[in-house]
């Protein structure tokens, strides 16, 4: 049976990544289960599939709430519809929406087609975790991220996000980070005394 790698990224910060392999046979619920998990999402919130064609048009909408799959319906079920049925072309796209007060979406982009290893038994299974989630960082919207302010508290950074004061150029003298190396004219290490 074909395996799907997809890449899970968060729209809001396409730097918070998962790659996720899955069995063609299995299902968006299953897929839904494995991001809710590696992105320690609530698993009480209601999530929606679309399905991209390759122009980017949504074709088709699978839903979380939906119990069965009927002929004409505007949503698919999650539980009833596998994977490998709605993945049309090598680019394949997907996007991901959690209904929650914050309503984050996800971009599921096919990155490549394989044949399982051994034991089916494994998959779904994330392969690859970049960035921390989103529940981590608190996502609010216009003010400091709560989970920034925590991890600057706990290693005594300044908190002025990497970007100085507003208005005032930062040169890196309160950032809790120093070079350390063997230029004696106090350039840095790298080679160069101002960047």
């Amino acid at each position: 049976m074909p395996i799907f790698k997809f890449r899970v990224s968060w729209q809001e910060d396409d730097n918070i990544q998962r790659d996720i392999e899955i069995l063609s046979g299995q299902t968006f619920e299953d897929l839904h289960q494995s991001i809710i998990k590696s992105f320690l999402l609530n698993p009480a919130w209601h999530a929606t599939f679309g399905v991209l064609n390759e122009v980017g048009k949504r074709v088709y909408s699978i839903d979380t709430k939906v119990e069965k799959n009927i002929k004409g319906a505007d949503f698919l079920s999650t539980r009833k519809t596998p994977i490998g049925a709605l993945v049309s072309h090598p680019s394949q796209e997907f996007i991901y929406a959690l209904e929650n007060d914050k309503e984050w979406d996800f971009l599921i982009e096919l990155k490549i087609v394989d044949k399982a290893d051994g034991d089916a038994s494994i998959y779904p299974r994330v392969v690859r975790i970049e960035g921390i989630s989103p529940m981590e960082l608190g996502a609010k919207k216009g003010g400091k991220k709560e989970k920034l302010i925590d991890v600057e508290e706990k290693y005594d950074l300044e908190s002025t996000d990497g970007f100085g004061d507003e208005g005032e150029e930062d040169d890196g003298s309160g950032s809790g980070f120093t070079i350390e190396g063997g230029d004696d004219a106090g350039g840095d290490s790298f080679g160069g005394d101002d960047y």
